[in-house]
């Protein structure tokens, strides 16, 4: 549990809406801190038993998470 507060902690390093607080903006980066945690914890789960971690983006790649709420 450390680890997943620590990164999900240091994902608001990355907020592309850090300055808006208001409930549309809140939505929308629960939205996405969502979507991220369990990236978090498949990547931790794979360094803790010594498997490498990928970066490729399969069959269904990864895009950059925009919410228009």
């Amino acid at each position: 549990m450390d680890v997943l507060r620590t990164a999900v902690s240091a994902l608001s390093f990355y907020d592309p809406e850090f300055q808006r607080n208001d409930h549309d903006a809140n939505v929308c980066k629960a939205i996405r801190l969502t979507s991220q945690i369990s990236m978090i914890v498949a990547a931790y789960d794979r360094i803790r038993k010594g498997k490498r971690v990928s970066n490729r983006t399969g069959p269904f790649p990864m895009r950059r998470i925009s919410c228009s709420c």
